[in-house]
């Protein structure tokens, strides 16, 4: 069944996706077989509650999934989709190039945080080409294990960045609801770090006066990140 056709109207948060028979989504993905249409809306449902972070060591496979995914990402409505390549991110400079020719929005200062920084373009809204502004945003950040081999304490604090900004949008802000997902791409230093408990795939981040900040502003404990291998996103998903 595919169960991730948007309904683009509701205000309501738990209204963000209604269930319905297959035939419905079909005119999203035309050229697309109904089973790979049925996983990619499988995996599209996982992500309303969570992000994701999807893992093989079979490139190939995770080639076809990352393809599919942005396909079918690509053609929601109200929904952008911001692709970014972890092998080319191995500095904050690369990452917030990559940022800011997805993201309408000012030139970002080469700082997470503060006035100018990554912080402030993830919370953008943007309109353009849209007939109202973006109701989603989709980041799939391909070969992160490239990015954690580089720096691995960079790809945590970018990846704490975007998580907490999607926990402050969704649960933190009195602003128009967006919502935000980040899914996470790559193999075994991907896999590593997600289960590593004080990673920030798990865990936020201790501030200066030693409270995590993303806790304090969105009220939301830990970031919430399902680990999913591949094979099961496109065979029989298991949801355990």
């Amino acid at each position: 069944m595919v169960r991730c056709v948007f309904d683009s109207d509701s205000p309501e948060r738990s209204e963000r996706r209604l269930c319905s028979h297959p035939s419905a989504g079909r005119h999203l993905l035309p050229d697309v077989e109904a089973r790979q249409l049925n996983w990619v809306a499988d995996a599209v449902a996982e992500l309303d509650d969570s992000h994701m972070a999807v893992v093989s060591s079979d490139e190939e496979m995770l080639a076809g999934f990352t393809a599919g995914l942005a396909g079918f990402l690509g053609l929601l409505p109200e929904t952008q989709v911001v692709v970014l390549s972890g092998e080319a991110i191995a500095t904050l400079d690369q990452f917030c190039r990559q940022l800011e020719r997805q993201i309408p929005g000012h030139r970002l200062a080469r700082a997470i945080d503060g006035p100018g920084g990554v912080a402030s373009l993830l919370r953008q809204r943007p309109t353009l080409g849209f007939s109202r502004p973006a109701k989603r945003r989709y980041y799939l950040w391909n070969d992160a294990d490239a990015t954690i081999r580089a720096d691995d304490d960079l790809f945590g604090r970018l990846a704490e960045v975007m998580l907490g900004v999607a926990a402050d949008a969704e649960y933190g802000s009195d602003e128009l609801l967006m919502i935000h997902r980040v899914v996470f791409l790559g193999g075994d230093l991907l896999t590593g770090y997600r289960n590593d408990p004080d990673g920030q795939l798990r865990s936020w981040r201790l501030d200066r006066i030693g409270e995590p900040f993303w806790a304090s502003v969105s009220g939301v404990a830990a970031p919430r990140v399902r680990l999913r291998d591949v094979a099961d996103l496109v065979g029989e998903p298991s949801h355990a």
